[in-house]
């Protein structure tokens, strides 16, 4: 995997493959919009979604916090998608994982969608404050916007990427002059398109890397 580093408000960020970022100094990996119960949701609905993606899900956190040695994680809003019951197998997977976590600090920064598990988020006794919190410098928050430099999520930022031959559309990091949007972890999120001034900067997730995007590709 190829992080990239970047500085944000004097703090020094690594952008990492995996749609998230993680502050070295501090041993903490920083995710968005992971979206736990989006496919059992989509089941209900009568849309056909696969099983186990919610272990999958835990599973690449678990791969991450491995690849970087993250001691803290941080999680900026919407962890769950939906209501989820704390009998339901969702449930039971998810307070599994927590319990298994013996070296690693898990914090969430409620985002909008967790108001639909806050009977679920207490049952599992998870530490989990509003938005925004400070931290060393940054403001974590789920929303964008207020003041700065935060880092934020919601959005699930994307680009359209168009040369004379070939269209990409990829998940981003989207930093602004008041902060970053993170792009959303969750595999079954989809991404809102942003439009970026000439002043902000993109930075494409691909499989392998994280690139910094030249504005004048995106449409």
């Amino acid at each position: 995997m190829t992080d990239l580093q970047i500085q944000l408000g004097g703090a020094d960020l690594v952008l990492c493959p995996e749609r998230a970022a993680y502050r070295a100094p501090r041993h903490e990996l920083l995710l968005a919009d992971v979206h736990i119960g989006k496919a059992a949701a989509f089941r209900r609905a009568g849309r056909p979604m696969p099983p186990g993606t919610t272990r999958r899900e835990l599973e690449r956190i678990d791969a991450l916090v491995s690849r970087l040695g993250a001691r803290r994680l941080t999680l900026l809003g919407d962890l769950f998608h939906d209501e989820v019951e704390p009998e339901s197998p969702t449930a039971r997977t998810f307070q599994a994982w927590l319990r298994a976590q013996r070296g690693l600090e898990v914090n969430l920064v409620r985002g909008n969608h967790d108001r639909h598990a806050v009977e679920l988020i207490e049952h599992l006794n998870l530490p989990a404050v509003e938005e925004p919190v400070t931290s060393e410098g940054l403001i974590y928050r789920h929303h964008p916007g207020g003041a700065g430099p935060y880092v934020a999520g919601h959005v699930h930022p994307g680009a359209r990427l168009m040369d004379r031959t070939d269209c990409a559309r990829l998940p981003v990091f989207w930093a602004r002059a008041e902060g970053l949007v993170l792009p959303a972890f969750g595999q079954f999120t989809g991404l809102q398109v942003v439009a970026p001034s000439a002043t902000d900067r993109l930075y494409a997730v691909t499989p392998s890397a994280v690139l910094q995007v030249p504005l004048g590709l995106c449409r």
